[in-house]
């Protein structure tokens, strides 16, 4: 998809877009997934050193978990939505990583290894319809009912939404919503679908299914009509 890959990691596949030799990295996997992020962008003919920004689309521990290792190796920009960092940093007491018991003893245990005293510090809270500061246009769509501050990436020039879990692929042929096992609240996850069905979209990327690569705004028109 261009200038977009994807590298399979422990628990999920992980997006990076590269533009002017820079890399702005999706997500970072389970604890110890670091060096398959190193070794699939190697294998682009890049160094981790070009990886400058670290967006994480969500708290949950298959998406945020080796932050440790990104940060005690190179020294990116790492963003998320604002009411999803405190999280990310294991610092909020009273969250509930999902209506699913085994994903909230994983995050239990993730949380553990994520808690660092500045970890807070070092990520730069995003809103709705924010622009990254990166070379080529990223726009940030704040995708709630996964969890409360899941977000999605939107490259308009490239008619491309990365969606993290906003969305399933299964079998990479059936779009649907976000799964209710895993989501906070099926009703905005509903809510975010019908925003991302406005978007000028080609190519659909998740974090668990192979991408959609063409039709995509047809696909997610259709889903929203039976669904919504």
């Amino acid at each position: 998809m261009g200038n977009i890959y994807q590298i399979r990691v422990l628990g999920c596949r992980v997006t990076i877009i590269i533009n002017e030799n820079a890399i702005c990295l999706v997500d970072v996997g389970y604890p110890g997934s670091f060096r398959f992020v190193k070794k699939g962008i190697e294998s682009l003919g890049f160094s981790v050193n070009d990886i400058k920004v670290v967006v994480l689309t969500h708290y949950h521990p298959d998406h945020i978990g080796d932050i440790k290792s990104i940060l005690n190796q190179i020294n990116p920009t790492i963003f998320a939505h604002e009411k999803e960092i405190p999280a990310i940093a294991g610092l909020d007491p009273s969250i509930k990583a999902a209506n699913n018991g085994a994903i909230s003893y994983l995050y239990e245990k993730t949380k553990y290894y994520l808690t660092m005293p500045d970890l807070m510090s070092k990520i730069y809270p995003l809103l709705d319809k924010d622009e990254l500061a990166f070379p080529s246009k990223i726009k940030i769509i704040h995708l709630p009912g996964h969890t409360k501050g899941n977000i999605g990436l939107h490259l308009p020039e490239d008619q491309i939404v990365i969606v993290g879990d906003a969305l399933t692929y299964k079998f990479g042929r059936r779009l649907g919503f976000a799964s209710n096992l895993y989501s906070e609240n099926m009703n905005l996850v509903k809510t975010s679908a019908l925003k991302l069905s406005k978007l000028n979209v080609e190519k659909i990327v998740f974090s668990h299914y192979p991408p959609i690569r063409k039709d995509a705004k047809h696909s997610l028109k259709q889903l929203v009509s039976i669904n919504v």
